[in-house]
């Protein structure tokens, strides 16, 4: 009986966040940094973003590069993204969410080949997400997500990384709306 307690305990405690500007918690593997939302990065008002500590990208100057021509790109495995939704995001949606405009967005960072090196979530304070479900997400993506790249690869020369910008409103999360064909990528600066 202690051990349950415990374990409830932990994953509450978990879930919760600090009344800071900034907080890093920790999940199983690793510990995430939860950012309030700070009008440089362009995203919707009262929001958290939250990425892997020491995730570098973001701050990281895409370097100069080649703009086109474009390569034909796709996220692979969406039908794996989807799953990690259902699984991770799902069960924190409050019905009221059914109605709203608000969204959960991912910022992919992905190399030439279509590894995908650093994730960034950006979503609405008042959805309580348990930092272990934003690491299992995290984790799962970069293990089973890639971006598949047909033809010319010049607009890779010179840059440090390429993002993609991946938005689902919380109403087709909760309704299970969510394609799980494969997605054509445009380039995000």
């Amino acid at each position: 009986m202690k051990g349950v307690l415990f374990l409830l305990f932990l994953f509450l405690s978990q879930g919760l966040y600090a009344q800071s500007e900034c907080d890093t918690l920790k999940a199983i593997h690793s510990s995430y940094v939860y950012l309030k939302h700070n009008s440089k990065y362009g995203v919707q008002f009262n929001s958290f973003i939250v990425y892997e500590e020491g995730s570098k990208l973001e701050d990281t100057p895409q370097g100069d590069f080649v703009m086109y021509p474009y390569p034909t790109m796709f996220l692979k495995n969406m039908d794996v993204l989807s799953r990690l939704l259902k699984e991770n995001i799902k069960p924190y949606l409050k019905p009221e969410y059914a109605d709203s405009k608000k969204f959960f967005r991912f910022d992919l960072y992905f190399d030439e080949q279509g590894k995908i090196l650093e994730l960034y979530f950006t979503y609405q304070q008042d959805l309580i997400i348990p930092v272990v479900a934003i690491e299992n997400l995290d984790r799962g993506i970069k293990e089973h997500c890639y971006i598949a790249i047909n033809g010319s690869k010049v607009i890779f020369e010179g840059a440090n990384y390429h993002r993609y910008i991946l938005c689902y409103s919380l109403k087709d999360i909760l309704n299970d709306n969510i394609p799980e064909e494969d997605l054509n990528v445009r380039l995000w600066w």
